[in-house]
């Protein structure tokens, strides 16, 4: 029964029913016992919680992840307890505490890196990229978005690694390494267009153009801009 409310609840996710879906998953989260140990259950206290997340609604989230988390830890499922350990960072994050995101990313790379789940960690790993890069500190947000790569790589989940593809090559543009970032975005903006993805497509390719820019070529920088410009009105 749970089970059923939570793909009705994902649905009406998926069609913006934002009210909908959070009494979707009230009433699957009815059908648990107080101390019940299914692993359904923090699965369904973080979905919730990031519906919240995303509705603005950040204190009702914290309180979704946070006993996500306690029922993670009394199941004794390292991949949960790191689902929602990065879920919490994220809050930590939007209340601009870094010193409190860094950690709960952290400890939640060690679980997904126990649970042996690449793409978890991939997802991780990148959160860390993005929270170095927004601090400056662009050496250790090279690091944290190679391991990511190569999380997803092990995984071979390929959407994603355009996305950390990208990031790359943003980072590399910041400080000037226009050669590595140009082969980051090549790369990236192939699995794009291998997997049909037009919004990454055209992304990587308006970021290909600063590249060119970069490099003194204004000419294909101009050829680049172009394209994502037709790119962009095709969408």
């Amino acid at each position: 029964c749970a089970r059923s409310l939570v793909e009705r609840a994902r649905e009406a996710e998926e069609n913006e029913e934002t009210a909908k879906a959070k009494g979707l998953y009230d009433d699957a989260l009815a059908q648990f016992a107080d101390d019940s140990l299914d692993p359904l259950l923090p699965e369904v206290l973080r979905w919730k919680g990031t519906l919240m997340r995303e509705n603005g609604e950040t204190e009702s989230a914290f309180r979704c992840y946070t006993k996500s988390l306690e029922k993670a830890m009394l199941i004794g499922s390292e991949g949960l307890v790191a689902h929602a350990l990065n879920c919490l960072g994220t809050i930590a994050q939007r209340r601009g505490d870094q010193k409190e995101t860094e950690r709960l990313y952290a400890q939640a790379s060690e679980f997904a890196e126990r649970a042996r789940d690449g793409r978890l960690l991939g997802m991780i790993e990148q959160n860390r990229g993005v929270l170095a890069s927004m601090r400056g500190d662009f050496a250790k947000a090279a690091g944290f978005y190679s391991n990511s790569l190569g999380a997803f790589e092990m995984a071979g989940d390929a959407e994603p690694m355009s996305w950390v593809l990208n990031n790359l090559g943003i980072l590399h543009t910041k400080i000037r390494n226009f050669d590595e970032a140009r082969g980051h975005l090549e790369r990236g903006r192939a699995i794009a267009v291998n997997r049909g993805d037009a919004v990454v497509e055209n992304v990587t390719t308006l970021n290909l153009a600063e590249v060119w820019m970069g490099l003194g070529r204004l000419d294909t920088a101009d050829k680049y801009c172009a394209l994502a410009l037709e790119q962009a009105q095709r969408r």
